[in-house]
């Protein structure tokens, strides 16, 4: 039996969304840390543990942002309101939780960076 093609676990990764997206990047072949280095989300954070969350985070936020954007964006050809009305609380949800989670990841920062302050690292 052949494996799909890369481009369908990456679609499958798109709709799958943020909480089991990733499944079918690894799929695909990416690996976080690959997708940390192209994306530049390892720079100013030295220590791999915290970039691995900082970067899972945002990752995890940017994949919110475009599901939302998606649903938004097909709202009007849903065929009644109570749809429309429930998928724009769902596009709301998912703006939300990326609004969170880039606070989480921004609140790892500042601590990471105070910590090396504290341990006189730059």
């Amino acid at each position: 039996m052949q494996a799909p093609p890369t481009d369908c676990y990456l679609e499958l990764a798109r709709l799958a969304g943020p909480s089991r997206g990733w499944y079918f990047w690894t799929m695909a072949g990416l690996r976080k840390t690959d997708v940390q280095i192209m994306t530049g989300q390892m720079k100013g954070t030295k220590d791999p543990r915290i970039a691995d969350v900082i970067a899972a985070l945002e990752g995890q936020a940017a994949l919110s942002e475009a599901q939302s954007r998606r649903i938004a964006t097909s709202l009007s050809s849903l065929p009644t309101v109570a749809l429309r009305r429930e998928y724009k609380a769902m596009s709301d949800t998912d703006a939300q939780w990326a609004k969170l989670m880039r606070q989480q990841a921004e609140v790892l920062r500042e601590i990471y960076s105070r910590r090396r302050c504290q341990l006189g690292t730059k």
